[in-house]
C-alpha cells in the first residue's frame, strides 16, 4: 500500500538486512509510536494518527468512536475502519493535492448516481450537514463500511461479467448526466494538455542523463506520445462522435466488493469527472484478468453500455494512453524516483504488450 502515491509499486526492494529487519510487519502494520504504517517497502507517515482519527470521527461526526484500524487497501489516500459499538464506519483522509471543490464535486456524484444504482456507497454528513470535514489540516470524509470481499481477492470468473454489467450500467447513468460541469481542476484525457509525459521527461534527461538504456526507453515514449497526439488529433477533425459523461475514473478490482458473488458496492469515486466513455472502457477491459478484451467488450454492450460495436476500435488507443500514463511514477516530487529507470521500462513493455493484444483482436 502507497500512502502517499501509488509509486510504492515501482520501488526497489529494500536489502537484505532491511527485508530482515522488517519481515515480520505486513502491509499496513504502523509503527510502534503508531505514526507511520507499512507499505510493503517503507514505513510511511500518518497523515492522521490513530488518536486524531478517533477524536475527528466523534467530534466532526457525533459517532462514538471506539476504535481506529488503517485499511491496507488505499493507495494515494488513507482509509481507517472505525469501530462504533455494533456498527463500523471508513474515514478517509484525503491526499493533499485534492481541494475542498474537488471532493465536494465527488460527493455530490455520489449522491446523484446513489438515485439510480444502489451499489454506490454515499458519504456520511457531519454534526454541520456537510459531508467534507477538514480537521488537523487534512480534508475527511466518513463512508458506512460494507460488508464484502474486494475484488482482487474474487475470481475473476465471477468478477469480470458482473464488473461489465456494473460498468455498462454507470456509463448508462454517466450519459444521462452528461451536461455536468468537469470537476474543478479536470479535463477529458483528450483536451491539451494530454501528457504527463511532457512535464516527466526533463526531469529525467536532466537527473538520469548518461544512464544506459535512458536514450532509447526516452525516444520509444516520445514516439508513443506523437503516434497518439496523431491520432487524438484525427479524432477531433474527422467529426466522429465520441461519446461523453460521468465516469468513474478508477473502475478496478479493488474498488469492487463482492459477497457470495454478487457485487455489494463500487467504491472509491475519487476520480470520478467527466470524459469519455471509451477511455473508461479500455482502461478495464485491457486489465481485465478474467476476460479477454474483446469478451468484456462484448458483455458491456450486451448488458446495454451506451457505446457502440463501432467504437471498439478506440479501445486499443486509450488503453495505450492509460498505460503511458503509468510515467509519472517516475518522478517523486520534482525529482528522479530511485526506481525511474523501472518505471519506464515497465511502461515500454506494457505499451508493447498493448499493442500486440489490440493488434490480435483486429483494434
Amino acid at each position: 500500500m502507497a500512502l502517499e502515491s501509488d509509486a510504492a509499486h515501482h520501488r526497489r526492494s529494500p536489502s537484505t538486512s532491511a527485508a530482515s529487519r522488517e519481515r515480520a510487519c505486513e502491509v499496513g502494520d504502523l509503527s510502534a509510536g503508531r505514526t507511520r504504517a507499512w507499505d510493503g517497502t517503507f514505513w510511511q507517515p500518518l497523515w492522521l494518527v490513530p488518536g486524531d482519527v478517533i477524536r475527528v470521527v466523534r467530534e466532526c461526526f457525533d459517532i462514538a468512536a471506539t476504535s481506529a484500524s488503517l485499511l491496507p487497501e488505499g493507495l494515494l489516500n488513507q482509509s481507517w475502519r472505525i469501530g462504533a459499538g455494533e456498527e463500523a464506519w471508513v474515514l478517509r483522509v484525503s491526499r493533499p493535492e485534492r481541494s475542498r471543490g474537488q471532493v465536494a464535486y465527488e460527493h455530490a456524484v455520489i449522491r446523484d448516481v446513489r438515485a439510480e444504482f444502489e451499489r454506490v456507497v454515499v458519504p456520511h454528513a457531519g454534526r454541520d450537514g456537510a459531508t467534507v470535514q477538514y480537521q488537523r489540516g487534512r480534508l475527511v470524509s466518513l463512508f458506512p463500511h460494507v460488508r464484502g470481499v474486494s475484488g482482487a481477492a474474487t475470481t475473476p470468473r465471477v468478477r469480470g461479467p458482473l464488473a461489465a454489467k456494473a460498468l455498462a450500467r454507470l456509463h448508462r447513468i454517466g450519459v444521462r448526466r452528461a451536461d455536468r460541469p468537469q470537476r474543478p481542476g479536470f479535463r477529458s484525457v483528450h483536451e491539451r494538455p494530454r501528457w504527463i509525459w511532457t512535464a516527466v521527461r526533463p526531469v529525467l534527461v536532466q537527473a538520469l542523463a548518461g544512464t544506459t538504456d535512458l536514450d532509447d526507453l526516452v525516444a520509444s515514449l516520445d514516439r508513443e506520445v506523437a503516434e497518439l497526439d496523431a491520432w487524438l488529433d484525427d479524432l477531433a477533425t474527422s467529426g466522429r462522435p465520441l461519446v461523453r459523461g460521468l465516469v468513474h475514473g478508477d473502475f478496478n478490482p479493488r474498488n469492487l466488493l463482492f459477497d457470495e458473488g454478487r457485487l455489494v458496492a463500487v467504491l472509491d469515486w475519487d476520480e470520478c469527472r467527466m470524459d469519455l466513455l471509451a477511455w473508461e472502457v479500455a482502461q478495464v477491459a485491457f486489465a481485465a484478468d478474467g476476460l479477454s478484451p474483446r469478451a468484456f467488450w462484448d458483455a458491456y454492450l450486451d448488458a446495454g453500455g451506451p457505446l457502440g460495436a463501432e467504437d471498439l476500435d478506440l479501445l486499443g488507443g486509450f488503453a495505450r494512453m492509460g498505460a503511458l500514463s503509468e510515467a509519472q511514477w517516475a518522478v517523486d516530487h520534482g525529482r528522479a524516483a530511485p526506481h525511474a529507470l523501472e518505471v519506464l521500462r515497465d511502461v515500454a513493455e506494457g505499451l508493447a504488450r498493448l499493442r500486440a493484444r489490440a493488434n490480435e483482436l483486429g483494434i
